[in-house]
């Protein structure tokens, strides 16, 4: 005669304790690569040290916490069609120094540091604006260096702060403005800079570099003919003493 079991009457019964998990024990071994990837980094600064690119300290990043802006500071511009302008920094501060480096060396990841360090310090400025606008650049210039520096600002700000890029403006080819006074960059700009689209609403314009106004003023311009309501101005630097930058952009350039 079968017995009666969990199989049914002609079965055998089911032995269940055969199924039950048993817990796993640990193998030795190496640990897993991702949990000694943070542990790595202070090695890592010992071996080869990070230089801050703005006053050249070890160890401390590419950026050292006394380098960095607080807040974006109101200047002062000589410009026609900005109704307000703000920058983190002067050219002669240590992080126009790191800019220097990274326009001029065509040091990309240095950029995009920057521009991280420029939309935290320009984030205040938006919550009314409805666009961010990059001043642009030529073709050639931009295929030289490799990147655009205030593209790069404007993407990153966008990022942050969910407000839209729109490049609405074109530069064509034209002297080169680093080593030219103040009238001779107006003059320079005269129908350099053009729209090839409309814009509404209170348009934030961005630059890495503020030093005459010229570029910027002829931007804000054909933004207010393409339909902005109104132009403001944020660059990572200003320009404190404006003979002394000339001869160092024409230095670098």
């Amino acid at each position: 005669m079968g017995t009666t079991g969990t199989w049914g009457t002609w079965g055998a019964v089911a032995d269940t304790s055969r199924l039950e998990r048993k817990p796993r024990t640990k193998r030795p071994g190496f640990p897993c690569p991702r949990h000694t990837a943070e542990p790595r980094q202070p090695m890592l600064e010992l071996l080869w040290p990070s230089q801050c690119a703005g006053c050249d300290v070890l160890g401390r990043g590419r950026l050292c916490p006394l380098c960095l802006p607080d807040w974006c500071r109101r200047v002062q511009v000589d410009t026609e069609h900005v109704s307000a302008a703000w920058s983190c920094a002067s050219l002669d501060d240590p992080l126009g120094n790191a800019l220097r480096k990274a326009k001029y060396g065509h040091d990309r990841s240095l950029m995009f540091e920057l521009a991280a360090v420029f939309a935290i310090a320009t984030a205040p400025l938006t919550p009314f604006c409805t666009a961010v606008v990059a001043v642009p650049t030529t073709p050639f210039r931009q295929l030289r260096r490799g990147f655009s520096p205030a593209a790069i600002l404007a993407g990153e700000l966008s990022r942050q702060t969910r407000i839209a890029v729109r490049q609405p403006l074109r530069m064509k080819a034209g002297a080169d403005q680093a080593s030219l006074s103040a009238s001779a960059r107006r003059r320079s700009m005269a129908g350099r800079i053009g729209s090839v689209g409309t814009v509404r609403g209170r348009v934030l314009l961005v630059d890495d570099v503020c030093t005459t106004g010229a570029t910027a003023d002829a931007c804000a311009q054909e933004l207010l003919c393409a339909g902005a309501a109104e132009v403001l101005l944020a660059t990572v630097c200003a320009a404190r003493r404006p003979a002394h930058i000339l001869r160092d952009n024409a230095r670098h350039t």
